[in-house]
């Protein structure tokens, strides 16, 4: 029980509500490290995020996915220090400004945050003032001290969570009250962690090429949007506190730090900006006529954008020639733009054209060969044209490349070895997708599953059942070395 109390609040604090109480820094005699080792950060990090993957409404779409990765991987490679396990980069479909680093290097976007942001730079100095936070060690530090908290304070923010799913104001109210005593302590401690992430953050930015400016003026359109209302407050303010000294203190730094040649915005930022707003909408009619009643932006980039948002809805909405017509455009004016090419070839696939979808995808793939979103349109064209061999292939060999991978990959390969009727290679890819989620129960019974269909004596059989030994060696280790118990 105290290990699940412990999870639920680690996953309270990441997804935008109160941390719990935290001290001072710990003293030069007392390293953080002697508390929660790198590893057993990773370790929580790791579990942490399996939860998330439960309870939060994560992105699924492969090119806004590959696009923050992207953009987080950027930055993470000028920051002097890397997590055990390195960083993973994923996007919250939630309508709240925030954004949040969890134990172990897990840093989460709210969906909200990046459709407020006006340029690149500015979302980039809100991941970059994350990936200061993880550097600096300071989820892991706010854990140590937090292990000194009484477990009815641990009751009370579990209660707050439990109430919070029917109630959210009556949760918010338990959750506060848990922690009451401790405020002052959490505040303060939270305040000089904000400082340090703003100062290496606007560093960071710096070194990856951004215009550092970009942090400080989304600080300060988030300070003006909260105007005199509370209750309007967005929730990055309420778990990265701001002051005018603080913000006045960050916009010198990145004064002294900015170039001419400093990257603000790119086309990419506007795309996926509006990529995101058109996906995750709930009222795609309502929004695409409001679309279709603004004026058109002076910016270049911004108009393309417009125009591809646009198209974006209205394959949502099964218009597909309107779509199809702006996309030809796009398409047309930028032949090897990414998003250009994959939309497309789902609006003509969409408009019966398989044929023609199919040369169009090809040809997005042989400019873009590595990306995973091109393999995601492939897997999912193919197996509309019913070639569900050739998608297998297509995943198999991305799986196969070098560098990281995917997890979502491997459902996709399930999905396509599935239609191919290899009902054996199904189960297994299903496994392999559940051991990289950290799902291992669900992974070991896919693997027997693949196991049973496997002829007793070959190879197929004598890898599997070497795969399954590893997974349930892999479940007990991750029992034994979880520091949370358990």
């Amino acid at each position: 029980m105290i290990r699940r109390i412990a999870i639920l609040v680690l996953l309270t604090a990441i997804a935008g509500g109160p941390t719990a109480p935290a001290a001072e820094l710990p003293s030069m005699g007392e390293p953080v490290d002697q508390v929660l080792s790198p590893r057993q950060e990773a370790e929580i990090g790791r579990e942490l995020m399996a939860q998330a993957r439960r309870a939060l409404d994560l992105n699924r779409d492969p090119e806004i996915a590959a696009y923050i990765d992207s953009i987080g991987r950027r930055l993470a490679t000028h920051s002097d220090s890397t997590p055990v396990n390195g960083y993973t980069f994923f996007v919250v479909r939630n309508a709240s400004i925030n954004a949040f680093a969890g134990p172990g290097g897990y840093i989460g976007v709210h969906s909200g945050l990046i459709t407020e942001a006006e340029t690149e730079a500015q979302m980039a100095g809100v991941i970059a003032h994350e990936i200061a936070h993880v550097s600096q060690r300071h989820i892991a530090r706010s854990f140590a001290r937090s292990q000194r908290d009484s477990y009815a304070t641990l009751a009370a923010i579990l209660a707050g969570l439990v109430i919070g799913s029917q109630n959210p104001q009556a949760g918010q109210a338990a959750i506060t009250g848990g922690i009451a005593a401790g405020q002052q302590r959490r505040i303060n401690y939270t305040r000089s962690n904000e400082y340090e992430a703003d100062r290496i953050g606007i560093a960071l930015l710096a070194r990856a090429g951004y215009d550092p400016v970009g942090m400080t003026e989304f600080f300060e359109t988030l300070m003006r949007s909260a105007g005199a209302g509370g209750s309007q407050v967005p929730e990055f303010l309420r778990t990265h506190p701001l002051s005018q000294n603080r913000i006045a203190e960050a916009a010198s730094r990145a004064d002294a730090l900015q170039r001419h040649d400093q990257r603000r915005d790119t086309l990419s930022f506007q795309l996926m900006k509006a990529r995101m707003q058109a996906q995750f909408s709930d009222q795609p009619g309502r929004l695409h006529d409001r679309w279709r009643q603004r004026d058109p932006a002076e910016d270049d980039d911004r108009a393309a954008a417009q125009q591809y948002g646009l198209a974006v809805l209205e394959l949502r909405l099964d218009q597909h020639e309107r779509a199809r017509e702006r996309l030809d455009e796009l398409h047309a004016a930028a032949p090897d733009n990414l998003h250009y090419g994959l939309a497309l070839a789902r609006s003509l696939q969409s408009g019966g054209d398989a044929e023609a979808a199919l040369a169009t995808w090809e040809d997005t793939r042989a400019l873009h060969p590595d990306g995973y979103p091109v393999v995601a349109t492939g897997h999912d064209l193919l197996l509309g044209n019913e070639q569900a061999d050739r998608a297998v292939e297509l995943v198999t060999d991305y799986l196969r490349g070098d560098g990281p991978m995917e997890p979502e990959a491997w459902r996709l390969l399930a999905e396509a070895a599935d239609a191919a009727d290899r009902p054996g290679r199904s189960h297994e890819a299903l496994g392999e997708y559940y051991v990289r989620v950290d799902r291992l129960e669900q992974a070991l019974t896919q693997l027997e599953l693949a196991l049973e269909r496997a002829e007793s004596g070959s190879t197929e059989h004598t890898r599997l059942t070497t795969r399954v030994e590893q997974v349930r060696e892999l479940r007990r280790e991750r029992l034994a070395s979880n520091p949370l118990g358990g």
